[in-house]
């Protein structure tokens, strides 16, 4: 890349050192013509104004007739000065055009030996990369190739946030009923019907104040009778007696006021005891 760096920045002086050699040389060649032809009016100018000169001189010692003859004759003069003179512009100028087009073929020759030693150098160089040109006008399009095969499919992507949720839909209409299915297996048969029973314990109960008093009542039959405990003459104290699932009375903190008489009854479909 440095090598083809090198030789571009070489082209390119060769290229504006010619332009301004081949500029120069026009303006020197213009500037040579120009003088020329001043030169040459110069002289013709001058040239007839000493014949006049002269000749007014001479004229006024000699009588009208032969004036008349040397003005004619200097007309003469004038006229072939002048046919000289277009002669000579023409000359000028076609040896400018002349000069002009050998500059022009000198130059675009040695413009192109200078290119072509560039092109040739950068060619033999190791690392030269050709520079691409103008892109070219666009061709028509070529028929349709066939369908290649089917690539792999890629990995999965993450998976994306989640949307907020839609809209409930209405209810749908109610459907037919269904067959109705086989009849299932006659079951075992039930326990039996049975009046509630219950039995306490302790019976008589002894606890000093400040103590807790539990009574358990155990009940059977069948429905489960429930079990709900009570106080003769009385009631429960109210925060301090609780009754479990099993039966169970506690009073806690017992008083003095707390003795008594408590009574377990137990109900069902059949009765209660």
């Amino acid at each position: 890349m440095a090598v083809k760096i090198v030789h571009s920045c070489l082209v390119s002086k060769i290229a504006i050192t010619l332009s301004v050699v081949s500029l120069l040389l026009c303006c020197g060649v213009f500037l040579r013509t120009e003088l020329m032809l001043n030169e040459l009016y110069s002289r013709d100018i001058k040239l007839p104004e000493k014949m006049t000169s002269k000749h007014e001189m001479n004229d006024r010692h000699r009588p009208d007739k032969d004036q008349l003859s040397k003005r004619s004759v200097m007309k003469q003069e004038v006229k072939r000065n002048e046919y000289v003179l277009r002669r000579k512009i023409r000359q000028v100028t076609n040896g400018l055009n002349n000069t002009v087009e050998l500059l022009t073929d000198l130059l675009s020759k040695k413009i192109d030996q200078k290119v072509g030693k560039a092109v040739a150098n950068l060619q033999a160089a190791k690392y030269w990369i050709p520079i691409p040109g103008p892109p070219g006008p666009q061709g028509k399009p070529g028929p349709r190739g066939l369908r290649g095969r089917m690539g792999k499919t890629g990995r999965r992507g993450k998976q994306g946030p989640r949307g907020f949720p839609g809209k409930i839909g209405l209810p749908g209409s109610r459907g037919m009923p269904g067959p109705m299915g086989p009849k299932g297996q006659k079951g075992d048969a039930g326990p039996s019907l049975e009046r509630p029973s219950v039995i306490i314990s302790p019976t008589y109960a002894i606890v000093n104040e400040s103590q807790s008093a539990i009574l358990h009542c155990s009940s059977s039959g069948y429905p489960r009778p429930d079990v709900v405990w009570s106080k003769n003459n009385g009631t429960l104290p109210h925060k301090r007696a609780v009754v479990d699932s099993t039966g169970k009375l506690d009073i806690k903190h017992v008083t003095t006021n707390d003795s008594g008489i408590y009574q377990c009854k137990a109900s069902n479909l059949l009765g209660s005891t």
